[in-house]
C-alpha cells in the first residue's frame, strides 16, 4: 500500500491525504440503507461540480476537498475546519466550522464575545444566524437546512449555491479572527 500526502506551506504547515475514499467498500448511511455505487457517483460528480464552481471572497481560503461520502472538508486557521455535507437519511444538508480541541474551545468561546456581530455578517448576506454549539471535544457554529430528494440537476444546483453561501459567510466571518487569535497565540508563545 503506498499512501501519499501533501505538504502545503500557506503560514502553517498542512498535511492533507490524499488516499482515495472510493476504495473503501460501501457504507451505510444514518437510514441503515446500503449505499450502492450509484450513489456513490452522485455525490462524486455533485461534490466535483461544487468544489470546481466554488470561488471564495477571500483568495487565501484553500478549496474544500471531497473527505467521504457526503461530505468534503476544507481548512482553517488553528488547525480548525468546515464540513460541507448532503445527507439521504436525515434528508438534509448544511455547513459547520469546527473549532477542535481545548485550543478549539478558547476560540469558541472568543468567537461567542463577537456572537452578536458574527450573527449580523450571517443577516447582511441573506442567511440565517448560525447556531453555535460547544461538545466534550469540539465546538461548531453552523447552518443547515431541509435538502429532500429526488436530486435532480435542478435541486442539486439550488443545494450547491447554497453550501457555497454558507461556506463563504463562515469563512468571511470566521477565518480573519481565527488568524488574529493564530498570530496572537504565536506572539504570546
Amino acid at each position: 500500500m503506498i499512501e501519499r500526502a501533501v505538504i502545503r506551506n500557506e503560514a502553517a504547515v498542512t498535511i492533507e491525504d490524499l488516499r482515495e475514499e472510493a476504495a473503501a467498500p460501501p457504507r451505510r448511511e444514518g437510514s441503515g440503507r446500503k449505499l450502492n455505487p450509484g450513489m456513490q457517483r452522485q455525490w462524486r460528480a455533485f461534490a466535483d461540480k461544487f468544489i470546481a464552481g466554488a470561488s471564495f471572497d477571500d483568495p487565501s481560503q484553500p478549496l474544500p476537498r471531497i473527505g467521504g461520502l457526503g461530505w468534503m472538508r476544507m481548512p482553517l486557521p488553528g488547525g480548525h475546519w468546515i464540513t460541507l455535507w448532503r445527507r439521504i437519511g436525515n434528508a438534509d444538508a448544511g455547513a459547520a466550522a469546527i473549532l477542535a480541541g481545548s485550543n478549539g474551545h478558547a476560540e469558541f468561546e472568543a468567537l461567542g464575545e463577537e456572537r452578536a456581530i458574527v450573527d449580523e455578517e450571517f443577516a447582511d448576506a441573506g442567511l440565517p444566524a448560525p447556531e453555535w454549539e460547544r461538545k466534550e471535544k469540539n465546538a461548531s457554529i453552523s447552518l443547515s437546512w431541509p435538502a429532500p430528494q429526488p436530486w435532480d440537476e435542478q435541486s442539486e444546483e439550488v443545494q450547491r449555491a447554497a453550501l457555497l453561501a454558507a461556506a463563504n459567510q463562515l469563512v468571511n466571518s470566521l477565518r480573519p479572527r481565527l488568524e488574529r487569535a493564530a498570530r496572537s497565540a504565536a506572539l504570546s508563545a
